[in-house]
């Protein structure tokens, strides 16, 4: 083998070694960041165990004052399975959790930096998947239009899982989204699923995220317009009034393509 041949392989062999090692580091960061979720779901599972408890009993009585803090703001009370992930970051607005899924995971809002937990975990380190926020309106809010963005991780962690509801099928078997509030366990069902070129999702006029605005006719016929370009019939009936949540992640069928997913509320008291 000649030295320039040579070269070139030593070359070759440097850069699979060094995108091997790049890999591994990366999958080992996704596996610690799964486990760190994993803490945050064993908290709420045991936050959901002592809904009879007193909030004195979570601790120091942190949690009480900045329960009665958001009182005075909003009126309403942090359902108690939330109160010590608030403690820990008041950017936590809610939970996902989609059946069928890995999809289960708090969601970040943060006004003033939308993007602000796109590379960051829940307790604002870095972090290649993030965590899923709101892009798009208020979660806590009563109504509005909500658009709610996470990651299609190859791992099939964050958003990856929302490509399910790309075939009818898994749709008719879990048509409903759980998307809680920090005050109130709200559900969504799904009425559209539909593929989204990034371009005329990040139109500033004609954004999505913008196509449903008020509580009238133009508001339902925002609905409907997002309802035509589902990929199946869902036979899910529309209202005037009700809030839509859009689930957005990338999909890499096409260069710059987003994946929409869009939820209309199910009230619980109608």
């Amino acid at each position: 083998m000649r030295l320039g041949e040579k070269v070139v392989m030593g070359g070759f062999i440097l850069a699979v070694l060094f995108t091997t090692m790049v890999l591994v580091q990366r999958q080992w960061r996704l596996t610690g960041e799964e486990h760190r979720f994993e803490s945050l779901r064993e908290q709420v599972r045991m936050g959901k165990e002592e809904m009879g408890v007193s909030v004195e009993d979570y601790g120091d009585g942190e949690v009480e004052r900045i329960e009665n803090q958001d009182r005075e703001m909003f009126g309403r009370e942090i359902l108690p399975e939330y109160q010590t992930l608030y403690q820990g970051n008041p950017d936590f607005a809610g939970w996902i959790f989609v059946e069928g899924t890995r999809i289960d995971y708090p969601v970040m809002e943060r006004q003033g930096d939308r993007e602000h937990y796109l590379h960051r975990n829940f307790a604002g380190e870095s972090s290649y998947a993030g965590v899923p926020f709101v892009g798009h309106g208020s979660l806590g809010a009563k109504q509005g239009t909500v658009c709610i963005y996470g990651h299609n991780m190859k791992n099939g962690s964050m958003f990856a899982d929302l490509m399910k509801y790309k075939n009818r099928e898994f749709w008719m078997q879990n048509p409903v989204i759980s998307l809680d509030t920090l005050y109130e366990h709200e559900t969504y069902e799904v009425f559209a699923a539909f593929y989204v070129p990034a371009k005329e999702w990040e139109d500033k006029e004609s954004s999505l995220c913008r196509a449903i605005t008020g509580n009238g006719k133009e508001g339902f016929d925002g609905m409907l317009k997002l309802k035509e370009r589902g990929l199946y019939e869902t036979d899910v009936e529309l209202a005037e009034g009700k809030r839509v949540v859009l689930f957005v992640t990338c999909s890499y069928q096409k260069k710059e393509q987003r994946f929409v997913v869009a939820g209309i509320e199910i009230l619980q008291n109608p």
